[in-house]
């Protein structure tokens, strides 16, 4: 059975603490704010998309999109759907302790690479 959650925050940042089991894919949207995935989370995600503050991409161990013609709106599998009007969406593994790691974002090339951070 896929896991499933949502949040969403109209007026404040949002922050996710995913499982290291965790494979699927994660949806985070903000208006004003960014979107940050950890240091030890970041080499884990593959972006598919990245529009307009709106970013589709897959997390798990192999760090690949399963099916490159999927949709991820009709996907079926595991996902995680994250919002915030005014503020930032911050995502790392639940087990990284409480160390302010947002202040360096992971940096995604051109070509949707995750890139190690400075």
């Amino acid at each position: 059975m896929p896991f499933k959650l949502t949040s969403n925050s109209d007026m404040g940042s949002v922050e996710v603490h995913l499982p290291q089991s965790y494979a699927g894919l994660l949806i985070a949207s903000t208006d004003m704010g960014k979107i940050t995935f950890s240091p030890q989370l970041a080499p884990h995600v593959t972006v598919i998309s990245d529009v307009g503050g709106k970013q589709h991409c897959y997390v798990g161990a192999g760090t690949e999109w399963p099916e490159e013609d999927l949709d991820p709106e009709t996907w079926e599998g595991s996902e995680v759907r994250l919002s915030s009007a005014v503020g930032s969406i911050k995502v790392k593994y639940v087990d990284e302790g409480t160390r302010k790691w947002w202040h360096k974002k992971a940096k995604v090339d051109s070509q949707m690479q995750i890139l190690p951070c400075d």
